[in-house]
């Protein structure tokens, strides 16, 4: 349920328009999808792939590994639980958006991208990786930068410019 209110508020950040789904969301709604997403699957860096509280959540992807458990063996729960980073500019953008004080909205979502801002300080690629681990924890088998987990953070920074 998580998961598909934030794709939806996704879409709707992407789309401009909450009209769209008037019916199926309404700000109250959308806000409380954003709070319940924030609560559950946003993590150290970037939105967990799975709720921690399913009973398939594997939150530490080592592609590497070719060992018998196959719920974590190659990779298999890539899906299942590491955090991925672009997802996190659809979600901020969707907080800012729905925010009926702005002012108050950018604040907590610049103390929130803080974290990208000391990664980029202190990454050799000056990029942001394609996901972590639990707890923003790093993964030697992600990408160490990813143009699109940049990019949707450009994003946010731009529509609270605007």
């Amino acid at each position: 349920c998580v998961r598909v209110c934030v794709c939806v508020v996704s879409f709707i950040t992407q789309r401009g328009r909450a009209v769209i789904f008037a019916e199926l969301f309404t700000k109250q709604r959308a806000l409380k999808a954003l709070q319940q997403a924030e609560n559950i699957l946003f993590g150290g860096m970037g939105m967990r792939t799975l709720d921690p509280g399913d009973w398939a959540y594997r939150p530490n992807y080592h592609n590497s590994d070719d060992g018998t458990d196959k719920t974590v063996a190659r990779g298999w729960n890539y899906h299942q639980g590491p955090e991925w980073l672009w997802p996190v500019g659809y979600f901020l953008r969707a907080k800012f958006q729905m925010a009926d004080d702005k002012k108050a909205a950018k604040q907590e979502i610049k103390t929130m991208m803080t974290r990208y801002d000391r990664h980029l300080q202190t990454s050799p690629w000056k990029g942001l990786p394609e996901l972590c681990n639990e707890n923003g924890s790093y993964c030697a088998d992600s990408c160490p930068t990813q143009a699109w987990s940049a990019s949707t953070m450009l994003d946010v920074l731009y529509d609270m410019q605007s």
